[in-house]
């Protein structure tokens, strides 16, 4: 996934069977403990680095999955999308309600 916090996510090719397992996976997502978790921080950082890293992570779990890497594990691809998901959602512009003047 591209990562611009002006544009947003742009989506990138991955099994369907991931995408449907982060997706069930955002009602549970965490912000704080996850990131802390995942990229092995203090602190969660604030949500353009904390997508960067995720992304980085997540390209790092898709190189080992296709590689059929004996180190890949995935769990961790699933949590790392689930949390990629959600930041970048994060990042992207919310249309604000019109207001309606009386």
């Amino acid at each position: 996934m591209m990562l611009d916090p002006a544009e947003g996510p742009r989506p990138f090719a991955r099994p369907r069977l991931l995408w449907q397992a982060a997706a069930a996976g955002q009602p549970l997502y965490r912000r704080a403990p996850t990131l802390r978790r995942l990229l092995a921080l203090p602190e969660a950082p604030e949500p353009a680095r904390a997508a960067l890293l995720l992304a980085a992570l997540e390209a790092l779990c898709e190189t080992r999955r296709r590689r059929g890497d004996p180190g890949y594990r995935p769990a961790l691809h699933v949590a790392a999308l689930i949390a990629l998901l959600a930041e970048t959602r994060a990042l992207t512009p919310r249309p604000r309600p019109a207001l309606i003047e009386a």
